[in-house]
């Protein structure tokens, strides 16, 4: 069964698949029997469509689960000093970094079932995604949602990397999000943070340089929350 493609992206798959797929079957006629000229722009064509693929993930069930929100690795997994402001509870904080190769998946997926509270998007750099600071200098969108298990907020970071260009968010304020539906993508290489205020009990089943998946992999679960 084929594997859909994302509906986030219907220019960038004409561009980046379409065009090069008939590029592929001219050049391969034209050339025939020397076909194999035709390689460059089919392997092209095959990246594009695996890169904007929307695959159906049965997402793990539990009300205190805590889910990647990305495909991708474990860069971070750190206390910081201080929250982002925009999660709106001063002090330390867990935060969860995913880097998402250019062959990674990159629709991003709710990690918890909440409320959206607050959306912000703050332009910025494209420095290297896999840098500490690039979810303070970098294009960004910061998603903080308050979680049905626990009540607190929790903040999702869409940050766009040294090849993305475009960050897609197609919820808005007030919004409901199931654990593991989707709520948009980052195009092209990037990063994808969580962040949890210190004093909501997080039990951690990963670390860093895990490969995860969003909607599927399970980062932790709220200590004390519905099971």
């Amino acid at each position: 069964m084929p594997i859909p493609l994302t509906s986030y992206a219907r220019r960038e798959i004409l561009l980046y698949g379409g065009i090069p797929l008939l590029i592929t079957a001219a050049v391969a006629v034209f050339f025939w029997p020397h076909w194999y000229v035709a390689l460059g722009p089919a392997v092209i064509t095959a990246w594009a469509f695996s890169f904007f693929r929307d695959p159906n993930r049965r997402v793990p069930q539990g009300k205190n689960l805590l889910l990647a929100p990305a495909d991708g690795r474990i860069t971070h997994v750190e206390t910081l000093e201080s929250a982002p402001p925009e999660l709106g509870c001063p002090g330390p904080a867990l935060r969860i970094s995913i880097f998402l190769s250019v062959f990674n998946c990159h629709l991003n997926r709710a990690p918890c079932a909440g409320r959206i509270d607050r959306i912000v998007y703050k332009p910025g750099q494209y420095v290297n995604a896999l840098r500490g600071d690039s979810a303070v200098l970098n294009e960004q969108n910061i998603i903080v949602l308050t979680a049905d298990a626990v009540g607190r907020p929790v903040l999702v970071r869409q940050v766009s990397g040294a090849i993305a260009r475009r960050i897609v968010c197609a919820v808005k304020e007030g919004d409901h999000l199931e654990t593991g539906q989707r709520f948009g993508m980052i195009k092209f290489g990037s990063r994808t943070d969580l962040v949890i205020p210190a004093d909501v009990a997080v039990e951690l089943g990963v670390k860093i340089g895990d490969r995860v998946k969003a909607g599927l992999t399970v980062l932790g679960r709220f200590a004390g929350g519905e099971a």
